[in-house]
Formats: C-alpha cells, sequence, structure tokens
C-alpha cells in the first residue's frame, strides 16, 4: 500500500498531489471535503472527473499590440515542433 493515501488523510493543511490515476483523489477527496476543506482536480484528461480549470488564453489580453505574439509564443510553448518529442 502506498503512504499517499494515509498522508492525504492525515495531513490537516492543503495539499497539492500530483495524482495520474485519480486513485488518490477517488478515495480522500469526500473525506477531505466532509471536514471543511475546498478540493478541486484539475483534470484534463477526465480521469477523475475533476472541477478546476485553466484557460492560458486568459492571460492574453486581446486589445493589447502584443496579443498575436504573446498567443504565437503559448502555442510555441504548448505544441512540440515535428520531431521533437513523442514520436
Amino acid at each position: 500500500m502506498s503512504c499517499v493515501i494515509p498522508n492525504l488523510l492525515d495531513h490537516p493543511g492543503s495539499i497539492l498531489v500530483t495524482d495520474p490515476k485519480g486513485e488518490n483523489f477517488a478515495v480522500t477527496a469526500r473525506w477531505r471535503r466532509d471536514i471543511g476543506q475546498q478540493v478541486h482536480a484539475f483534470d484534463p484528461f477526465r480521469v477523475a472527473s475533476g472541477d478546476a480549470t485553466y484557460n492560458p488564453l486568459e492571460l492574453i489580453d486581446p486589445e493589447s499590440p502584443e496579443a498575436v505574439d504573446e498567443a504565437r509564443m503559448l502555442a510555441d510553448m504548448i505544441v512540440l515542433p515535428e520531431g521533437q518529442g513523442g514520436e
């Protein structure tokens, strides 16, 4: 048995956990809510039915003269050039 779940159930403070399979969230989220904590899962692949979201485009002011350059820079950070990684 992993030590992660017992620690999530025991620790009373805020926690940020990387949980690729969603197992830790599934086991501990309800308990943490029951003790009055806010629980959110950033879950872009819908493994744990997360409710937290992040839209990097919200950081770009569409009225800014630099908006197009900022969008290009963001795209360059997100998308790997062809032939680099993920082959």
